[in-house]
């Protein structure tokens, strides 16, 4: 499943070079842009070649337990949530349902609160400049920069 995974990324950088140019370049701007590079940029790109280069047996054993404690933490009853959302009367048949389900008994909550623990991301705020090679016949070049958000109908007469 890696080598599928590291294969379908490598096999994107053609198709999607600009917007992982982009991507890359605007990393600094903030922790949404730094999740977004990092969950689906180059950064991912490069982590999953260097974690698949180095993979044997014992690696492989490593990341097995480590999925099943994060799947541990994961898969409780207070990390799940259920929306129903449709008319008045397919929500009721929804709700009445989920109660019966033998896959969702685990999930009972006692309260529909959620909690969203912050990131603590650090930034440093600066342009970054470099560059990354691959092997395609093509490059791709983003510069990008901080300015004003739009909007409509301001400064309009």
């Amino acid at each position: 499943l890696l080598g599928e995974y590291r294969s379908a990324l490598e096999t994107m950088i053609v198709q999607n070079g600009h917007r992982l140019a982009i991507s890359l370049s605007a990393r600094a701007f903030g922790p949404a842009s730094a999740l977004s590079e990092m969950w689906h940029g180059i950064e991912q790109i490069k982590t999953i070649r260097t974690f698949s280069e180095q993979l044997d047996d014992s690696q492989l054993e490593l990341l097995a337990g480590r999925l099943a404690d994060i799947a541990k933490h994961l898969f409780t009853h207070d990390n799940f949530i259920m929306a129903a959302i449709g008319e008045a009367d397919a929500v009721a048949v929804a709700r009445s349902r989920s109660g019966s389900s033998p896959a969702l008994s685990g999930f009972k909550r006692t309260a529909l609160d959620a909690t969203f623990p912050l990131l603590n991301l650090q930034i440093d705020g600066q342009r970054p400049y470099e560059g990354w090679s691959t092997s395609t016949a093509v490059a791709f070049v983003a510069q990008t920069m901080p300015a004003d958000g739009y909007a409509p109908g301001v400064g309009q007469v």
